[in-house]
This record gives structure tokens, sequence and C-alpha cells, in this order.
């Protein structure tokens, strides 16, 4: 169920003494939502042909029971505002929303001597996402040649897991921690290069001697995940000719594009930083020595049993999204050619994007393609 409640204050005598004043309303609403993800007799075991033998054929299970589970459960709580300033000509809106999961269907990990590695059940987890929410909208001039309007959103997300009983008990122990984020990565802190062997080295958290424990060394470093992220959108129309640009942009940490690869020295591609590698004693560098084999001590250093401070960075950005132009040709031209409509235009995605991150593409932090640059154009003809 959900309810919602709203107050268009704006339509009160009060705000006659505030004029420019248009439009104003606070809103507010709360509900609650069920995610039923679960196939069908889900709850039941389930078996399927397996070997034969002396000519009859066997059978063995595909899924493990549990009667236990259920719905996922989503409450989500929301307050706004709308306000509208100079008969609408600056509309603002800001929102704020706090939703709260619990019970999420997961794979559950077991032992494998019970011939299955996980089973699907309730996490007894409670996951908070909560933040803000504006956009901006205005029109900046207007008038029967020249028109200019603008819009600007902001999105500042956060989420914490705020309750897991029994999380000491749970295969959850070593990556989770109530009041953190999720997306806090647990794992190993890198202090630096030591300049005699030129390997990597970590912090040592449990004073054993190796700073390559897991998970006795792990510590946590950090959310990967979006500061805030938004766009900024503006239009133009001068007699017949249009134009719009959007920008987007996102404050975000990602993976670095140097871990995307194998040990420096081993036979694959590598990025062209590792010219600047540790080469003898006393040298500073922030790439480690070369090496034969993933599995040798240098090796190891790379690419531990865990993340690394290393593998993280900065990977915000602005990229022009969208650009269009176009321009509409005069009826009374296409009257005397007996056409009705005619438009040219031209339009352009991902024009250029301003980053510094390392890596193909800040968005997606892999070997993917990047978004491609496109740039079309085109002929819009109603006869």
């Amino acid at each position: 169920g959900a309810a919602g409640l709203a107050w268009i204050f704006s339509d009160e005598s009060f705000m006659d003494a505030i004029p420019f004043v248009s439009f104003g309303k606070v809103r507010g609403s709360y509900g609650v939502t069920g995610s039923d993800r679960i196939v069908d007799y889900g709850y039941l075991s389930t078996y399927g042909p397996g070997q034969v033998y002396q000519e009859s054929p066997g059978l063995v299970p595909t899924r493990l029971a549990n009667p236990d589970f259920g719905w996922e459960t989503n409450r989500k709580l929301e307050f706004g505002i709308d306000i509208g300033l100079f008969s609408d000509r600056v509309r603002w809106t800001t929102s704020w929303y706090r939703n709260r999961s619990d019970n999420q269907l997961v794979g559950r990990s077991i032992s494998s001597i019970t011939g299955f590695e996980s089973f699907q059940a309730n996490l007894p987890a409670e996951v908070e996402n909560r933040g803000w929410e504006f956009e901006l909208n205005t029109s900046n001039i207007i008038n029967s040649k020249f028109n200019w309007s603008t819009s600007f959103n902001l999105t500042i997300p956060r989420i914490e897991l705020i309750s897991f009983p029994n999380i000491e008990g749970s295969e959850f122990r070593d990556r989770l921690e109530v009041g953190r984020s999720p997306f806090d990565i647990k794992g190993f802190k890198l202090i630096g290069i030591n300049p005699e062997t030129g390997i990597y080295t970590y912090e040592d958290v449990d004073n054993n001697g190796s700073g390559l424990d897991n998970p006795g060394d792990f510590q946590f470093l950090g959310e990967q995940r979006q500061d805030y992220f938004g766009g900024f959108l503006n239009s133009f129309s001068y007699q017949r000719f249009e134009l719009s640009f959007l920008f987007q942009f996102v404050k975000q940490r990602g993976t670095t594009f140097s871990t995307l690869f194998n040990a420096p020295g081993t036979r694959s591609n590598q990025p062209i930083e590792v010219l600047d590698r540790w080469q003898q004693q006393g040298d500073i560098s922030d790439v480690q020595r070369f090496t034969s084999s993933n599995g040798t001590t240098a090796g190891v250093a790379f690419g531990p049993v865990g993340p690394t401070s290393r593998g993280f960075t900065d990977a915000s950005f602005i990229r022009m999204k969208n650009v269009h132009l176009s321009y509409l040709f005069s009826k009374t031209l296409l009257s005397r050619l007996g056409i009705q409509n005619l438009k040219v235009y031209i339009q352009a995605q991902n024009l250029f994007t301003i980053t510094d991150y390392e890596g193909l593409d800040p968005e997606n932090q892999s070997f993917s393609v990047p978004p491609l640059r496109t740039i079309a154009g085109g002929i819009q003809l109603t006869l």
C-alpha cells in the first residue's frame, strides 16, 4: 500500500503578499512494495535426470528446499517542494527520499559438501538508500524572435547498511559492516613500492610481518560509487533556427585502468605507463618491477587475493552528451512548391569528454567500447 499528501500553498490568501511566487506545493508520500523474484515452486527441492544405471535413468538434486523464504520488502518515503517564480519562468523542485529494503533474495553460501555452493534465501540485512534530487528549469529569454531556456538536475545518492543481525556469523562478516555503505570496499591498503625490491608493499594490519593476509590485513578503503551526478541542458531558438546541447557530469570513484591488465612483464598487452617501472635500487616509481609470472612474489603483490587501494581512482567526468541544430524553412516559400514542412538538422552524441581518468572510458571503466561519437544529419519533409 501507499499514501500521499500534498498542499498547494500558493493558492492560500497569505501568499498574496509574495506576488512573485506563482506556484508552490509541498508533498510527501510513503509506501511499501514487495519483490517476488522467486521461481515457481522455489521453496521445494527439485531433481533432474542423472546418469543411467543398469539401463534405468537416475535423478540428481538440482535445488535445495527452503520453505522459509518470501518476498523482499521495500519501504519508500519521500518529501518534496515545488516552487514556481515569476509566472513560472523559474521552476524549482527539491526532493528528499529514503528507501529501506530488507529480506533481500540472494544466494546464501553453504558448504560444498552438501552438493551445492549456495541456496536461495532472504538476507536479514536492512539497507537504506537515501538522497537529494534537485531540478531547475528557467525560461531566460522569451520574445517573438529569440528564446532561451535552461534545465539543470542534480542527484546526491547515499546508501548504508543499517542493520544485519548476526553478521559476525555470516559469510559477509569480512565484507560488510553495519553503519557503512555496501559499496565500501574492504581490502589491502597500498603503502608504496619498496625502493630496495621494487615490489608493492601493503599495510600489515595484523602485525604478522606479511602484509598480505586475507582477511587479516583487510581494511576499509573507501566507497566505489557515484557521489553525485546530473545534467545541464540549454535550448535556443532564433526565428527558424533551433539549437540545444546537453552536458552530463558525474563525480565518482572507479576502477584503476592499470589493474585490468596482468602483472607488468608477463606475456600480455600492457599500458605504456609500465615503461616507467622500477628498475634498480633507489628508483622511485608508481609501477613495480617487471615479473615473468603472476605466481612470483612481484606477481602476487600486483594481484593479491582481494581488492587493493591501488585498484581505485577518481573516475569523474563531464561529457558533451547531445547537440542538436535544425532549421525550419519558411512556409511561405514552401507553399509555392507544394510542401507543408521542411526541416534540415544535424545532431551529435558524445562529442567530447573532460576527465582525468586514464582508461578508455570513465563511465564503464573496462575494456568495453566507450560510447561512440556519432554525428548525423537529415531532412524532414512533409508534403
